[in-house]
């Protein structure tokens, strides 16, 4: 459970009754809490490696064929470049 602390006129620090919202000062959490904080498992849904090589491939995929409809476009094209 995390605990609101303030910094009193005096330097010293002091805890406060305030909701983690409300709290005005500085936010102490356990280890626990600070680690789900900061785990990338919380962002980042875990891949397998099949899984991940599939992404991959579906992206190279999408390449390989943005790339021929560019070179397929480029030989149907009846434009020569002049600028007449």
């Amino acid at each position: 459970m995390s605990i609101c602390i303030v910094i009193n006129q005096d330097g010293s620090f002091s805890p406060s009754s305030a909701t983690p919202e409300q709290c005005t000062g500085y936010l102490m959490v356990t280890p626990q809490e600070f680690n789900n904080f900061t785990s990338a498992a919380n962002f980042f849904v875990p891949l397998t490696m099949g899984q991940g090589a599939l992404i991959g491939s579906a992206i190279l995929t999408v390449w390989a064929c943005a790339h021929g409809f560019r070179l397929l476009g480029r030989m149907l094209s009846t434009s020569t470049g002049d600028s007449e």
